[in-house]
């Protein structure tokens, strides 16, 4: 049997609750386990990966395949490419969201030879056997790569059946730093993401990669499939809260219900939350089928809301109306569920005044229903393939013109070209002060940094209530922080 070598890059967030199992190349590894010996490196867990890589690269593995989304994980994903290049001279495989946004400025990389576009698990398997044989790639669907100084992009690969995907092979890897306690639950004793139970989503809002990506096509696990890899979960590791990673878990409303439906009727004792909820897939279900699944567990019902401004929500084709936020919000009060908030600020034409809309939108759901949770406004990213791609280019966003240029582009930076360097820099206070005053970050706070933070964010909160985002020196002081706390966690080394 022939080694394949997996390889998870660092994100630049990977600190505590945000470091998550590996879905990516879990997901391949369990196509191709039964006739491959496989390793996988998890760069955020394994301080000694070059060592463990190099020792790997001795063996003469098949080919070696790394996962990156668009950011700072590019700039991982190509010093591990570039680490493989030096001391081996295998195949170098590149998947995930970023390679299949722009498969062909990726693979011009000369750190890089193949590129999986799109779902990888049966593109993968079949391409190892192409290596191994010095095959034709031509006939494989779903890759682009290099070939005679040309690049050549195959037919494009249908979307897959996600009940025919084998379960997640756990084994490969050492779970327990992916287990974490207190973070959604508290008294928990043991939270995990289990990975997908859908992927994709129908809806067309123009900020988002899914519809490049999954091209609008949403697909899902049978109810039963779905009950068993969450029985399967809970029972292994002893879990009492779970994450489900979908794109958007509520598309199918009736198959929500019949998943409460069932854990109710198994007696399933968890807590459970997935991505998000939309407001008007929300509005669809009844007050029963809302009671059933918080009955079953869920952890209340997190919305995307990213706009507090009609024009903005009407520009991205988020297609709801504020007042429908506020309704979902009375609804949630009046019926006991709790729900969360979250939003973002930066898009293409859009003003501080209609930023402070969004502020407004949130003090206001906050005011009416006490019990909601407030999150973060983040900073939009511009996503290659996007309608809101296109229009952030024509408002001055500079297109990065090569793969490593594109480690920049994540939600803490603010692409808005078209405001001035004054507005830029308020919007960004807004969206920094939403973070510091946000009810999940004054939660997730251990308790003697909660003392330490408190007179920081009373200040901030008077700041939020007074809209006054203009000039905030004290900022700076996060932001040292933030970033020494980031550097940190992005060494190389």
């Amino acid at each position: 049997m022939a080694d394949i070598l997996l390889f998870y890059p660092k994100t630049g967030f990977d600190i505590g609750a945000g470091i998550t199992p590996p879905h990516s190349v879990l997901s391949i590894a369990a196509e191709i386990k039964e006739d491959y010996e496989v390793k996988i490196i998890d760069q955020r867990i394994d301080a000694s990966w070059k060592a463990v890589l190099r020792k790997e690269l001795k063996k003469s593995p098949l080919c070696v395949g790394i996962s990156s989304m668009t950011g700072m994980q590019i700039r991982f994903a190509l010093e591990a490419s570039r680490q493989v290049r030096e001391h081996s001279g295998t195949k170098i495989i590149w998947g995930g969201v970023h390679a299949t946004l722009l498969p062909e400025q990726t693979v011009e990389n000369e750190n890089i030879d193949i590129v999986v576009r799109g779902e990888g698990e049966h593109t993968f398997r079949e391409l190892i056997p192409a290596l191994e044989k010095d095959g034709n790639l031509g006939k494989i669907k779903g890759l682009t790569y290099k070939e005679r100084g040309r690049i050549i992009n195959t037919e494009d690969r249908p979307f897959l059946d996600m009940n025919a995907l084998k379960e997640t092979p756990w084994d490969l890897v050492n779970v327990k730093p992916y287990i974490h306690r207190n973070v959604v639950h508290k008294g928990s004793r043991g939270e995990l993401d289990i990975g997908e139970t859908s992927r994709g989503c129908p809806f067309r809002c123009g900020f988002c990669y899914n519809t490049v990506f999954n091209k609008g096509c949403w697909r899902f696990l049978s109810v039963e499939n779905t009950i068993k890899k969450i029985k399967s979960s809970i029972e292994t590791f002893d879990l009492d809260v779970i994450w489900l990673r979908d794109d958007n878990f509520f598309v199918n409303t009736e198959r929500a219900r019949k998943v409460a439906e069932a854990l109710n009727r198994e007696n399933v004792d968890i807590f459970w939350y997935t991505s998000g909820i939309r407001t008007d897939l929300f509005e669809r279900m009844s007050d029963r089928d809302i009671i059933e699944l918080k009955t079953s567990g869920c952890e209340g019902f997190r919305f995307g809301i990213e706009s507090g401004n009609q024009r903005i929500l009407n520009l991205v084709e988020k297609n709801i109306t504020t007042e429908q936020v506020y309704k979902v919000n009375d609804r949630c009060k009046r019926i006991d569920v709790v729900p969360h908030y979250s939003f973002m600020a930066g898009l293409p034409t859009e003003t501080v005044k209609e930023v402070i809309d969004t502020v407004r939108m949130m003090k206001r759901l906050k005011r009416d229903n006490r019990k909601a949770v407030i999150h973060v406004i983040n900073m939009y990213t511009p996503y290659p393939g996007t309608k809101l791609f296109d229009l952030a280019v024509k408002n001055g966003l500079k297109v990065p013109g090569s793969l490593e240029e594109w480690s920049r582009y994540h939600h803490l930076n603010n692409f808005a070209s078209h405001l001035s360097e004054k507005d830029r820099e308020t919007v960004t206070n807004i969206a920094d002060i939403s973070y510091l005053i946000s009810d999940a970050m004054g939660e997730a706070l251990p308790k003697k940094m909660q003392m330490l933070m408190n007179p920081f964010r009373l200040w901030l909160k008077a700041r939020w209530k007074l809209e006054q985002f203009g000039f905030a020196p004290e900022l700076r002081i996060f932001r040292f922080i933030r970033n020494s706390v980031m550097n940190n966690s992005m060494r190389l080394a």
